[in-house]
């Protein structure tokens, strides 16, 4: 697996973990609030200029998904 493949799925891996777990305490928004915060965080733990841009798209589309 590359590695923009296995970035891809890490981000959408910790994006999800967070909405289920927010999901059923707090509702839809607020789940996707702290699926936002805690994908942010895990990119800001990324060191490489491109590599958190690619994350961000990556959480952003993810995102999209969740309000689809």
């Amino acid at each position: 697996m590359d590695a923009l493949r296995l970035g891809r799925a890490m981000i959408r891996h910790v994006a999800r973990q967070v909405y289920d777990a927010s999901l059923v305490q707090q509702g839809h928004q607020d789940a996707v609030w702290q699926a936002l915060r805690a994908g942010a965080q895990f990119i800001l733990d990324v060191e490489d200029h491109a590599a958190q841009e690619y994350l961000h798209q990556q959480l952003e589309l993810f995102l999209a998904e969740l309000h689809a």
